[in-house]
């Protein structure tokens, strides 16, 4: 089992995922528990999460995931996706699209949708 703490001693604001993951760097799946608060006073926000991710070697990945609530019998599936549209010859500049949508299934917010989208470029000196 892996666990990523993080946290702002600014804000109290708090995260930790503690899961397992299956695969390599290219594919793979992971599923797990996380808690979050956004300050020392605030309450603490606990739930399950599993996705499954695939990267490929000229820069193109898919994530598809889904997480759950129980306090608030809060279900979302999220999608995302990043495609890389140019990169260089000498690879010091790289131009990437990406894209993102997030889907209420069950809870407070459910048939409520999140989407974006972004154009990104990298340039190394």
């Amino acid at each position: 089992m892996e666990c990523q703490p993080s946290g702002d001693p600014k804000t109290g604001a708090a995260s930790v995922n503690c899961g397992v993951k299956a695969g390599d760097e290219k594919v793979n799946a992971r599923a797990g528990v996380f808690a979050t608060t956004n300050s020392t006073a605030g309450p603490v926000t606990k739930g399950v999460f599993g996705a499954v991710n695939v990267k490929t070697e000229t820069g193109h990945s898919a994530t598809l995931g889904v997480n759950h609530v129980p306090k608030f019998n809060m279900t979302a599936v999220n999608a995302s996706g990043s495609a890389n549209l140019y990169t260089s010859p000498s690879g010091n500049l790289n131009v990437a699209a990406t894209a993102n949508a997030l889907r209420h299934t069950s809870g407070p917010f459910r048939g409520k949708s999140d989407m974006g989208y972004g154009l990104n470029m990298q340039y190394k000196f």
